[in-house]
Parts: C-alpha cells; structure tokens; sequence
C-alpha cells in the first residue's frame, strides 16, 4: 500500500465537547477567530525575534484578526472592525479562555488550559465517551437558579450579540452599558429585527452622533409586539416608516398625512 504524502502545517486538537460549549452560541465570527488562536499559538516553546513565547502562546494585532475574520459577499469584501474583535477577545477573557497582554507591537495572547486540550493522551477513553455528541439526543444546559443577577444579565447580553455588533458596525463605534439595556427592552418589546432597521435607517441618515436613546425614539407611538399582535399590517407610503414619522436631523419629526388618515385597515 502506497503511503500518502504527510500533511503540511501540522494539525491541534479540537475536542467534541466544543459543541456543547458557549462558544456555539455566539456569533459565527468568534468561532472562526477561536479557531484561528488555537492554530496560531505556538505548539511548544519557541524564541522569535528575541521574544520568547511558551507553549499556548503567540504575538497577534487587531489588523491581523480583522483580515481573518473577513469574507466575500459577491465582489465585495466584509471585513469586521477594531470594535467586534475588540468584543470577541473580551467574551474570550470573561469565560477564562484566554489571557491578553499589550506590547508595542501587537497584542501577546495565551490560550488557557492549552496544555490539556492538545494532548493527545487526553482523549483516550471508552467507546461511549468517543461517540460523536451530535448523535447523541440534545439535552439542555441545566440553569442554575440560584446564580445571582449579575450573571443573568450577561445572560441576557449573550443573547442579543448580535443586535449590539450590528449597532457597533453601523455607527462605528463601542456600544455603552447603558446603550446596550436600551436595545435589549427595544428588541424585547419590538423585536429584534425591527431594531436593526432602525439601526441601519438612522445610520444612514449623516446625523453626527447617533445614541441608543434616539433609535428609541423612533418607536414613539408604536405599541409593543405583544400589544399589537392582531394589528391589520399598515403599507408606508414610501415616505415614512411604520411609525408614521418623517425623520428629519437633528430629531425633528414631522407626523406623515397618510397615517393621519389611517383608521385601522390596510390601504
């Protein structure tokens, strides 16, 4: 039998229990940067450019992590900002994954728990511990209720990710702690989807500082999904949005005549 050529680069360990990790919860991007890390962290101790890196360890910048975690739509190339990588290596720092350090020439990186993870002889086990988890019936996590708030709300948080990513990359910069509970009750109460419209209608308005508070104030007289669940759905008239407001800077809103004259029912 003919022997195939070995494999370039070398291989690491991914172990299965990632499927039933946080890390499946949040948005895609974090997983291939996750993937990323665990590849490019050096495998043993190794000196480069004077700078000694142990094992689980390696040098990275923003820019680096940016191009990785781009992608191709069409012709158009998506890349993610300083922002959203900046939000991935906090979750990974809050959940004891990794550890950062800050040098001049980019951002020092070791993977926690390396070491286990990557040896081999960690994985030898009986035949039912090796049988592959997405086979097996889904069981859920069991919650902790005696956890205390501070943990629930980043519960909360984590599952509105995306909503806040979204409002980071639209308006360029960091979302606010208190900017984050506003968008978490309007996608509560309007649904998340509805949210991110108003998101990307303000974004493009040229309005030079766009809050959280203001894209709550373009839900001024819409009544809560819970509320409205039978509404009659209302066609817009091409200037104005569901609301029935014409938004013009810096917060003036001028109430539209085809709402004035809406008594319920599509027209």
């Amino acid at each position: 039998m003919k022997l195939e050529r070995k494999i370039d680069l070398g291989y690491f360990c991914v172990a299965r229990k990632i499927f039933n990790s946080r890390i499946m919860d949040w948005p895609p991007l974090y997983f291939k940067l996750w993937m990323y890390l665990i590849g490019k962290v050096n495998h043993k101790k190794a000196e480069i450019r004077g700078q000694i890196f142990n094992r689980g360890e390696c040098l990275v910048t923003y820019e680096e992590l940016q191009n990785i975690g781009s992608y191709n739509i069409g012709w158009r190339k998506e890349v993610p900002t300083k922002s959203i990588i900046g939000n991935f290596l906090e979750k990974a720092r809050e959940n004891n994954m990794i550890t950062t350090r800050k040098t001049t020439v980019g951002l020092f990186i070791s993977i926690v728990n390396y070491d286990y993870y990557q040896l081999v002889s960690n994985y030898e086990s009986n035949e039912e511990d090796n049988v592959n988890p997405i086979t097996k019936q889904y069981k859920p996590p069991i919650i902790n209720n005696n956890e205390n708030n501070d943990k629930n709300e980043k519960n909360i948080l984590n599952n509105f990710d995306n909503l806040i990513i979204f409002f980071e990359d639209k308006l360029k910069r960091k979302c606010a702690i208190g900017e984050r509970d506003v968008l978490i009750k309007l996608a509560n109460d309007y649904g998340e989807e509805d949210v991110k419209r108003k998101i990307d209608y303000a974004s493009n308005k040229g309005i030079a500082y766009v809050s959280a508070n203001y894209i709550s104030t373009m839900f001024k007289n819409i009544s809560p999904i819970k509320k409205t669940a039978n509404k009659v759905s209302f066609i817009s008239c091409g200037k104005c949005n569901e609301s029935g407001y014409i938004f013009t800077p810096p917060n003036l809103m001028i109430e539209c005549e085809c709402h004035k004259k809406y008594t319920g029912t599509s027209i």
